[in-house]
């Protein structure tokens, strides 16, 4: 094993004697700190080399002698500054709890090389001292997440009874969250269930995938509201029964029917937009994000038990989009 400012990197040569085993059980069971689960994520990031080449997948048949390289980055600390020019809206707020609008073009917290302009930047600006800390020193208050180009309701847990609560009330799916999605086409079921097995793109870590097997449980429910132009767009709402990363959005892709502006999932793809304007056209290809809203949040309150039910117009962009479709 050998360390440096960056990183960690083990060196494990494998023996015939090891047996024919995956090389992501293989370097478990060499590498105690790291979990099997943990290792299948570096090795899907590219973390691993055989034989100075690198190795993403996880079931390659190993050879007498081959040589593994695992490097696992080091988190970088860092010291979280107040940023008070970041514009939020407070839809609620008591003692316990904030249910926010969080606006498109926001990343919800640090990383990835952005350590200052996030949410959380803007809430510690806000609200220093009165935000939990079971999410960690980077993460104060963060029950759940948007992507950075969705826009919509989120809560915020003030105090860490309240986030334990939260928590625990959205991985038993008691915290209804539910969005409106600008769709390419007319989906052939105007309501349904998606239900999929679902993780980490092999190709591309950074993004999600649906998958034949192997991969945890996915579920969106949807309903079409609208339809524009002979179909060839709808307004659908989407309601998460589970909360997977970016899983409308490749669900929605799944069916193919991808959400307009989405830069990842859809992208290159071509729809008939023959019944649209030249105009309209323009206003949907150029689109500069997802058009994706968290419009509605409803949960009961971690402290009193009331039944708590919030609603967020679409934001400024997805209503001229909207209307320009219309």
């Amino acid at each position: 094993m050998q360390t440096n400012n960056l990183s960690t990197i083990y060196t494990i040569i494998y023996n015939e004697q090891d047996g024919k085993v995956r090389i992501d059980s293989f370097l478990a069971q060499k590498i105690l700190e790291l979990s099997r689960t943990k290792i299948q994520r570096l090795i899907e990031s590219g973390a691993l080399r055989v034989n100075g080449k690198v190795v993403k997948e996880s079931n390659l048949k190993l050879c007498d002698g081959d040589t593994l390289n695992l490097e696992m980055p080091k988190k970088q600390s860092f010291v979280l500054a107040p940023h008070s020019e970041i514009n939020f809206e407070i839809v609620f707020e008591d003692d316990d709890l904030m249910v926010i609008n969080k606006p498109a073009g926001l990343t919800v917290h640090p990383g990835a090389g952005n350590y200052s302009d996030t949410l959380v930047n803007a809430l510690i600006g806000s609200h220093a001292g009165n935000l939990s800390t079971v999410g960690g020193p980077q993460r104060p208050g963060i029950v759940h997440r948007l992507d950075k180009d969705t826009s919509g309701l989120m809560v915020i847990a003030k105090n860490d009874d309240s986030h334990h609560v939260l928590s625990k009330m959205l991985a038993e799916r008691n915290i209804k969250r539910t969005y409106l999605a600008l769709v390419y086409g007319m989906l052939n079921q105007a309501f349904g269930t998606i239900k999929t097995q679902y993780g980490r793109s092999k190709r591309d870590p950074k993004r999600m995938c649906v998958k034949r097997m192997g991969g945890r449980i996915a579920v969106t429910h949807y309903k079409t509201l609208e339809t524009f132009a002979e179909g060839s767009l709808s307004l659908v709402e989407c309601s998460l029964e589970t909360g997977r990363t970016h899983q409308i959005r490749v669900h929605m892709d799944h069916v193919g029917h991808p959400i307009v502006g989405d830069q990842t999932y859809g992208k290159g793809k071509n729809f008939n937009l023959n019944a649209l304007s030249e105009e309209q056209v323009t206003l949907v290809k150029n689109f500069g994000r997802q058009a994706l809203h968290a419009y509605k949040l409803a949960f009961s309150h971690p402290k009193t038990g009331e039944e708590l039910s919030f609603t967020c117009e679409p934001s400024a962009d997805i209503d001229m989009l909207l209307k320009g479709c219309r």
